[in-house]
């Protein structure tokens, strides 16, 4: 591509280059704005515009001229042509070319460059290059990126050699390393990742280096510093690549140097003056190398490129440097002239944690009505407190309690101001603009948002929230969700174990999904204070003996055993321990305590006539090798971390290697640890971190009778022996949730087969970051609506981009979990040490729509029995074939405030190769994904052509973001908490209704259909009221503008009316109707009840059916379209009374797809099945429904006598006309 672009300018013309990889609405924008007529391809990728081509042709004046560089056509038409060189009639001030960035409003916007500027700045960096021919230069860079065009003319233009660097010795510093020795090459741009990585060999021939984009770390810095000339070059691509150049020197990385030549820079306030020097401002750049501007946007043009205030008379007369481009970067001069880089000029604050886009605040206060214009500032209380002010322009003052209320419809919580101010206008300076310093100190009377802890347990447990999620427990509300706040089932864990730790309270992992905020768990503690201790089977003292083998290891072995694993000894998990400097003595005394607490650290592996057997060793004191890194680059030391990891022997043991080590520039120390990971999992890095710390300050602070080994939880062995014994503990229970994995592998052989016929031998890797402010989006925004949890949305992130990879709507993968459900009454292993990953198949199924998409998968992530747990007891992994695709999110690795003054914590520094160079992933693609210094990073390696694994990471961050933005914009419903009940925004709404007057009477709960009121069971009580006082639950949904889509909240609102006649009647019976959806809420209001203690109840089902338990049932059930709801409702899709229709069909499509809360011990349950096939618009569903004896109904039941089934000769929506059959079932049931 190198030989069009040189032929283009060439002829005269301005080049714009595209990635032939990029998607095709991409390119038809940019050949759209350009209105290019030539394009020039290679005959690979001719055949993706003949489309668009076609289009052209047919709609334009012009037509679109495709150009092969390597065609046998082009090499014809070569051969006959003149070999005279004309000269080109362009002038300094043409177009050289547009390159295309991405733009704010979701397009590409072309930025025009001319030929001076490319003049410019090759002329600058031959002068810091100090060469000028025979020189041998790299050109790292794609041509699709404007560096590029520094690479490439700095060394045409002065008769330099140019070496066009392939894909494959780009991607890998070591074949950069060997390619700059072989090819003596003299100058070379690197980027900073890949500079930091290169060997650190001898290039006798390499002069000078020079990276941008982003300032290298400063021990890379200080090294080719030394021993090379060495550039940091900054620029924006609207000046025309670089605009400054800094050789660096004594590590001074963040040091961006001084204007390249011809051109100005200006460090200036919001007024466009000259701050101080050392004051930080604003850099503007001007000169020769401003771009002329953005392609068709004269109005972003006209934003970002102003007229220069300071040009000179003598420039002005020769027409220069009358204009600057805003660039956006805050900077400060240095007192030797040269600009120091701070970071953007992001019009973002940070308010209890979260990062907030003042602007985003700014346009939801303008969309009320009456105001015109609105500013929204963060302040401060004397406190420190940091609370949001939103100043308005109105005619009147507005009712703050209702803008309020509009502003929380479309916004965060925490992102609706705490205060407005009224304003007649906005203040501004003499040049027009915001005088934000002169707007009004606000009267401040408090955050409505925020209710602060009262009772001393509510203040214990908001520290623990805090210590957990990595948030000052100052910032939690008694209100906020654990898991809204960044909770997941792994940090659940830690949770639970610090409450069992500090407070000496039983609380399962299962309590904090229940009882989610600080209000409600601090009120479910107080209640059962009785639950305060458990009998909880433990192993004390030295444990000896054999350990059966976890599902999961005997996974490992079998790989082992088929040559997928060769270098089995080297198959570790390590990290690294941030901690400050410790006495090396007691740190010794304190391993050996952890070793004799956690005995599965002692564990070795003997291979006895060919089987590998588990059993636990002697004590010993772990050696500690020392080192100080200090003058030790960051490749050394990894190497030295993977020598620490690569000589453990299973068979002997033992698995593990401590490192210390000191001479780190933040004056701290670090902690080695590599296990076998035979011996570990990732929650256990958390458990060992906690334990290590606690044992060593107790010796610290001279408290040796506080430490002891023997307050174990249960052992590796019994959870072993108890998964061993799975399958038997309850027959029916397993027969159910075998059908259940039958299903699932029967599946699973149906897909992906896609991606074996795509399958290579070599491996590529391909990563996905998302930045702080969209983690926090989807750690913490995006759960609101629809209730979520974060594998929810990542998995139909997956299941939408392998929909895009593979053209299939469904895929199987295989899913990890931690392992570690709270499943045996009997069994704790919150503290316990180990591997208990457990894997297994996952049906991900997709649909067109993004929002059915993560409601399939949240039902079906739901429905997977005890979250996959018994797959490898069961079903076992190897007689069964697994997934091609593995995916793992392993939660947030370094959520704990690490800021505090001797805080240990985990690093996300590297701590070496964990797995040995030769072992295979079993997995065509594997994906795993952690959250690290607030970042969502995935890795994805695939066995896949190079260019596959990269469109598919694309495809994989692309759908994460669509969704994490669809989410975060949507209205969430408002689930405010008090009393440890819901709050719901009623009006004139009455949950419960009195159907008949039959006072005295056994009471009976009638809960109302899909899409309907209580009013249809009105005859149906009119007829029971000599027997029964029948109330009516009216639906909420149904008269609220806010929905409800989560059963079990929906369940426990109805019950808290339920409760309270039952209480005043002083009843103990409960009865429960339902007809339809009804029955689904009667059965949750009855698991809810059992949870609470109670026995005596019994529901009646009017053909109710059960969804969430079978997966062939569900895809068999869909959303209906807007097309579908406009022909049954006869509704515009465009009214207001369309969109509260849909807004209710997709709250009870949500419910109906959830499975009950825990399923039924003792309640008897009565179904009365519709016989007649009724007419849907999937004709298989009918059918399928009627061959199901009890609706699925029994799939939520312990034991199959708790329900009979009456047959009804009628179809579902008919059944309520068979009035008196239902009476007499009722009767006959009750008495």
């Amino acid at each position: 591509m190198l030989i069009g672009i040189l032929g283009v300018l060439k002829s005269g013309g301005a080049y714009v280059p595209m990635d032939p990889g990029y998607p095709m609405d991409r390119i038809e924008h940019i050949l759209g704005d350009t209105k290019a007529r030539v394009v020039i391809v290679e005959e690979s990728t001719k055949d993706r515009l003949y489309d668009y081509k076609e289009l052209v042709d047919r709609e334009e004046e012009s037509t679109l001229s495709i150009l092969s560089l390597n065609s046998s056509d082009m090499k014809d038409s070569l051969n006959i042509c003149s070999i005279e060189n004309p000269l080109p009639s362009v002038s300094s001030s043409d177009l050289a070319y547009v390159i295309y960035t991405s733009g704010t409003t979701g397009k590409p916007k072309g930025v025009m460059i001319e030929h001076r500027s490319v003049v410019n700045l090759v002329e600058s960096i031959r002068v810091v290059y100090d060469c000028s021919e025979r020189g041998k230069f790299t050109a790292y860079t794609s041509y699709v990126f404007d560096v590029s065009v520094s690479e490439i003319f700095s060394a045409l233009l002065y008769g330099n050699e140019l070496h066009l660097l392939s894909d494959t010795i780009r991607k890998d510093s070591s074949s950069i390393s060997d390619y700059l020795l072989a090819q003596e090459i003299t100058h070379t741009y690197l980027p900073p990742v890949l500079l930091s990585l290169l060997p650190r060999n001898v290039y006798p021939h390499l002069q000078a280096i020079l990276y941008a984009g982003e300032p290298c770390d400063e021990e890379t810095g200080i090294y080719w510093g030394e021993h090379k000339k060495l550039y940091n070059l900054y620029g924006p691509t609207e000046s025309t690549i670089y605009a400054t150049c800094k050789e660096i020197v004594e590590g001074e990385v963040h040091v961006i140097g001084k204007p390249l030549v011809n051109t100005t820079t200006y460090v200036l306030d919001e007024y466009l003056r000259h701050v101080p020097l050392g004051g930080v401002g604003e850099l503007y750049i001007g000169g020769v190398g401003v771009s002329r501007g953005y392609l068709n946007l004269s109005e972003l043009t006209a934003e970002r490129f102003v007229v220069n205030p300071f040009q000179r008379e003598e420039e002005k007369e020769i027409g220069y440097n009358g204009r600057m481009y805003k660039t956006g970067d805050l900077v400060r001069f240095l007192p030797d002239g040269n600009l120091q880089y701070i970071g953007r000029n992001d019009f973002q604050v940070k308010i209890r944690g979260y990062r907030i886009e003042l602007g985003e605040i700014e346009n939801a206060l303008l969309s009320y009505a009456g105001i015109r214009q609105g500013v929204v500032l963060a302040k401060e209380q004397g406190s420190g407190i940091k609370y949001l002010v939103g100043y308005y322009v109105s005619d009147d003052v507005v009712n703050h309690e209702d803008l309020s209320m509009h502003l929380s419809g479309l916004l965060p919580d925490y992102m609706v101001p705490s205060v407005y101010v009224h304003l007649e206008e906005l203040p501004v300076t003499l040049n027009g603009k915001l005088d934000r310093k002169a707007l009004p100190e606000p009267n401040f009377t408090g955050d409505k948002e925020y209710i602060a802890p009262t009772t001393v347990l509510e203040k214990q447990l908001a520290e623990l929230y805090g210590e957990v999620l990595g948030l000052e427990s100052s910032s939690i509300s008694i209100h906020d969700d654990f898991f809204r706040l960044g909770g997941d089932s792994i940090i659940s864990i830690q949770l639970v174990s610090r409450l069992r730790k500090r407070l000496d309270f039983y609380i399962t992992v299962k309590d904090i999904f229940t009882y989610r905020s600080v209000e409600k768990l601090s009120a479910f503690i107080e209640r059962n204070l009785k639950n305060k201790v458990r009998v909880v089977r433990s192993e004390q003292g030295v444990l000896q003996g054999v350990v059966p083998l976890l599902p999961i290891q005997e996974w490992f072995f079998e790989q082992v055993k088929d040559g997928v694993f060769p270098d089995f000894n080297h198959w570790n998990q390590s990290f690294l321990i941030n901690v400050p400097k410790l006495d090396l003595e007691v740190l010794k005394k304190s391993l050996g305590v952890l070793i004799e607490k956690h005995d599965v650290l002692r564990m070795s592996y003997p291979n006895i006539d060919g089987t590998y057997v588990q059993h636990y060793g002697g004590l010993f004191v772990p050696p500690v090798s020392l080192l100080d890194c200090s003058g030790i680059t960051e490749t050394q030391l990894i190497d030295i971390f993977t020598d620490w990891q690569s000589g453990f022997n299973i068979s002997e043991g033992p698995l593990l290697h401590i490192g210390y080590i000191t001479g780190y520039e933040d004056g701290r120390a670090r902690i080695f640890f590599a296990f076998h990971h035979l011996i570990i999992d990732v929650v256990s890095w958390r458990i060992i971190t906690e334990d290590l710390k606690t044992i060593y300050q107790s010796f610290e602070k001279g408290l040796s009778e506080e430490i002891s080994a023997d307050s174990k939880g249960s052992s590796y062995r019994q959870w072993s022996e108890a998964i061993a014994g799975y399958k038997k503990e309850s027959p029916v229970d397993r027969e159910t949730e075998i059908a259940y994995w039958n299903d699932v592998v029967v599946e699973s052989n149906n897909s992906n087969h896609f991606l074996s016929g795509l399958s290579v031998q070599n491996s590529y890797y391909g990563h996905v970051v998302l930045d702080v402010t969209y983690t926090e989006k989807l750690l913490r925004e995006c759960h609101q609506v629809y209730h979520t949890q974060i594998n929810d949305i990542l998995l139909s992130a997956l299941s939408l981009a392998l929909t895009d990879f593979t053209g299939s709507f469904s895929h199987t993968i295989l899913l990890e979990s931690h392992g570690r459900e709270d499943i045996f009454d009997d069994l704790d292993i919150t503290e316990t040490v180990g591997w208990f990953t457990n894997m297994y198949p996952f049906g991900l199924h997709s649909s067109s729509s993004l929002l059915e998409t993560l409601m399939i998968t949240k039902q079906s992530l739901r429905a997977v029995p005890n979250n996959g747990i018994g797959y490898g007891s069961l079903m076992g992994y190897v007689d069964q074939a697994l997934p091609h695709i593995s995916f793992n999110y392993l939660g947030q690795l370094d959520q704990e405030n690490s800021d505090r003054e001797g805080a240990w914590h985990i690093s996300s520094e590297s701590s070496g190769l964990s797995f040995g160079n030769d072992n295979r992933s079993t997995s065509i693609i594997t994906i795993n994904g952690a959250i690290t210094e607030g970042e969502l990073h995935f890795s994805i390696l695939g066995y896949l052509p190079e260019t596959q694994v990269e469109y598919f990471t694309e495809l994989f961050k692309k759908r994460m973001i669509e969704i994490v933005d669809t989410l975060s914009s949507m209205e969430k419903l408002d689930m405010n908490t008090k009393n440890n009940e819901i709050e719901f925004d009623e009006g004139d709404y009455k949950a419960i209704v009195s159907l008949n007057d039959a006072k005295g009477k056994p009471n009976m709960f009638m809960i109302h259909p899909a899409s309907a009121g209580c009013e249809v069971y009105q005859s149906l009580s009119d007829q029971l009221i000599s027997d029964y006082h029948c109330y009516g639950l009216d639906s909420y949904n149904l008269y609220n503008e806010k929905k409800i889509d989560n059963l079990h909240q929906l369940a426990t609102y109805y019950l808290n009316y339920i409760e309270k006649i039952q209480h005043e009647s002083q009843q103990e019976e409960y009865i429960l109707l339902g007809w339809s959806l009804g029955g689904q809420i009667a059965l949750e209001i009855a698991s809810e009840l059992e949870r609470r203690g109670h026995v005596k109840i019994t529901v009646f089902l009017l053909d109710t059916i059960i969804r969430a338990t079978d997966p062939e049932l569900m895809k068999l059930i869909s959303l209906p379209s807007d097309e579908d709801i406009n022909e049954k409702h006869h509704v515009s899709i465009n009214s207001d009374h369309f969109i509260e229709i849909k807004k209710i069909l997709v709250s009870e499509y949500a419910i109906a797809n959830q499975k009950i809360s825990t399923n039924l011990k003792y309640t008897k349950t009565i179904l009365l099945k519709a016989m007649i096939e009724e007419e849907y618009k999937n004709p298989l569903l009918a059918g399928y429904i009627h061959q199901l004896p009890c609706n699925n109904v029994d799939t939520l039941l312990e034991k199959q006598n708790l329900v009979t089934v009456y047959p009804l000769n009628v179809a579902h929506h008919y059944i309520m006309q068979e009035e008196q059959q239902i009476i007499d079932i009722i009767k006959r049931t009750l008495d």
